[in-house]
């Protein structure tokens, strides 16, 4: 899981989530005055439960997790973006090896 808190600085903050370690992901982030958060959780019922820990928490909340809403996690949707680029790759013919031959006139 990713947690990356917006701050002015833009201060990332990573961390694996546990809910008995959400006190101190809590207190670490208020320390820092900071009050929202973008959230990469996994798209199951811990991963809403964790959103709404933090948005009772206080927190403003960015759940990321629309933007891969038919994967498990944001980890299977990259996989599968990999696996349909080099696919395409696949498909394309592979131009690059041809070389073209330019005439030039001198005047």
């Amino acid at each position: 899981m990713l947690i990356c808190a917006f701050h002015p600085h833009y201060q990332l903050v990573y961390t694996s989530f546990d809910f008995s370690s959400f006190s101190l992901i809590s207190y670490y982030l208020n320390e820092r005055n900071i009050t929202s958060v973008r959230t990469f959780l996994d798209n199951d019922y811990a991963g809403q439960r964790a959103v709404q820990e933090f948005v009772n928490a206080g927190f403003k909340v960015e759940d990321m997790a629309v933007y891969y809403k038919d994967f498990k996690d944001l980890n299977e949707y990259h996989v599968s973006r990999v696996r349909e680029q080099q696919k395409k790759l696949e498909k394309t013919p592979n131009t690059s090896n041809k070389r073209k031959q330019v005439k030039l006139k001198i005047r």
